[in-house]
């Protein structure tokens, strides 16, 4: 079984996505995509990740819906919401540090800082 911090990011925008998942894994996370939370539902059966970067915008159910989902799920997994609303330019790492709340900052350590 692979040990490495496992990260699930649930974006309906396919570029955003992959954006997010190649940057994690160089960083030597676990991770895992999905676009809607069906995905995320069915994994979380299975699994519960270390953090959970969650989309607001999602057709359907938003992402604030699978949010208290999640919370109701387990009060131990780590969520940061995200949009890709605004600024497109700025890097993946610069836009999770600064949505990183002081107690989500655990979850989002590289491994090798940990």
């Amino acid at each position: 079984m692979d040990k490495r911090q496992h990260i699930v990011v649930v974006e309906d925008e396919p570029a955003q996505r992959q954006l997010l998942l190649d940057y994690l894994t160089k960083q030597g996370y676990r991770v895992t995509g999905f676009e809607s939370g069906v995905g995320l539902r069915r994994m979380i059966e299975r699994e519960l990740p270390a953090l959970v970067l969650l989309d607001i915008g999602l057709p359907g159910e938003d992402g604030f819906a699978i949010a208290r989902w999640l919370r109701e799920k387990s009060g131990k997994v780590c969520i940061i919401m995200v949009t890709a609303a605004g600024d497109t330019t700025t890097s993946p790492s610069r836009s999770i540090r600064a949505s990183c709340s002081p107690a989500s900052r655990a979850c989002c350590a590289a491994p090798a800082e940990r």
